[in-house]
């Protein structure tokens, strides 16, 4: 009875131009980052019909979703940037959760677009030795951002983390981590996981000190990343 009360939410109808590559295995199903025009706008949509958007959506070359889901881009930014601003926004507030002190090593576990960008903001970050790895393998550094948000992976790198390591989860969920000893894997082994609070652009982050870095970060990683094999049409 709650949701009949409830004003319908604003949606905003979406021509896609380029989108972000996603790994090799991810889901098809899945949203993944993208940068289209606004071809209609429902209720009080913030962004006017003909703006130009990125942000993350289901597979399709025209798509609807929640005003919440996009975020407008400067005009000056070329599409290819511009699909992967949401990523990188990801990895933009994934490098500052996990607190990178310079000149320490991490580790990125994972693949394709999201993985890459991660990499990048960590390195920006005073981050050295930054290897991208398909599993956690053995000798995992102090720091760890998981960008798979496969339940068996974190499983693992929980599981193989050293002693007081910061372990990031940056990847979209794919269900449920279940047989977690929580007491013997994080708590006596003195882990902090580090959940990236929103898989979303950026527009959805609260205002402050914090949302302006992470702007400024994502705009940086964009400008530097090499779009032509980190987008496609």
């Amino acid at each position: 009875m709650r949701e009949a009360n409830l004003l319908p939410e604003p949606h905003v109808r979406v021509a896609v131009t380029a989108r972000a590559m996603a790994a090799a295995d991810a889901d098809s199903a899945a949203w993944t980052a993208f940068a289209g025009e606004i071809l209609a706008t429902e209720g009080q949509a913030p962004v006017p019909v003909g703006a130009r958007v990125a942000g993350f959506a289901p597979a399709g070359a025209e798509v609807r979703v929640p005003t919440w889901a996009v975020i407008a881009v400067p005009a000056d930014l070329a599409v290819e940037a511009a699909a992967l601003l949401p990523l990188a926004g990801v990895a933009a507030r994934a490098a500052r959760l996990a607190g990178i002190r310079v000149g320490e090593p991490a580790r990125v576990i994972g693949g394709g677009s999201l993985a890459e960008l991660v990499a990048a903001a960590l390195r920006a970050a005073g981050a050295r030795e930054v290897a991208v790895t398909p599993e956690p393998g053995a000798d995992l550094p102090t720091v760890v951002v998981d960008t798979t948000g496969d339940p068996a992976m974190i499983l693992r790198l929980l599981e193989s983390a050293p002693r007081l390591a910061r372990v990031v989860l940056a990847g979209p969920s794919r269900g449920r981590t279940i047989d977690v000893d929580f007491y013997r894997t994080v708590h006596q082994r003195g882990l902090e996981v580090l959940g990236v609070h929103d898989f979303g652009p950026l527009s959805a982050i609260a205002a402050g000190d914090d949302r302006e870095h992470d702007l400024a970060t994502a705009a940086a990683l964009v400008g530097s990343a090499r779009s032509n094999r980190m987008v496609s049409a």
